[in-house]
């Protein structure tokens, strides 16, 4: 799957449209970066001035984690970051699929991308704009 060119072209207003005033939830599109739920990097990002995932799961798997932190990180947004595209494709699914049936309540700050963050992690993200776990804490 694409990767953007770089940080400008990762349009984090599809992840999470609550927070960049898209009021239909993207008329309920799901975004994975999969064959499935393609993202389109050919331009750069219209909006470049909302806020950022601020909490990374990498290998997020079904997303177990995720769903989790969002309770007690109710304003932070995560993205979970998975290389396998089905889980990743199962993830987004879920995410989406709770948004609705919450009337657009739950999983506002949920995101996931299909991609490899070890080869592509500097095209979503500037240097140094993700940080590491401050207090050391192990979650799980």
């Amino acid at each position: 799957m694409p990767t953007p060119l770089n940080t400008k072209f990762a349009d984090w207003a599809l992840h999470y449209p609550h927070y960049y005033d898209s009021a239909d939830n993207n008329k309920d599109r799901i975004v994975v970066n999969t064959k499935v739920h393609p993202i389109e990097y050919e331009t750069e990002a219209p909006n470049q001035t909302g806020p950022l995932p601020k909490i990374l799961d990498i290998g997020c798997g079904y997303g177990g984690l995720m769903f989790e932190l969002a309770k007690s990180h109710p304003t932070d947004l995560i993205l979970g970051l998975e290389i396998r595209d089905k889980v990743a494709n199962f993830a987004g699914e879920k995410i989406n699929s709770l948004r609705i049936n919450s009337g657009y309540k739950d999983c506002l700050n949920l995101g996931v991308l299909r991609t490899n963050a070890m080869k592509s992690l500097h095209n979503y993200f500037k240097k140094e704009s993700v940080s590491h776990n401050k207090n050391n804490d192990i979650i799980s």
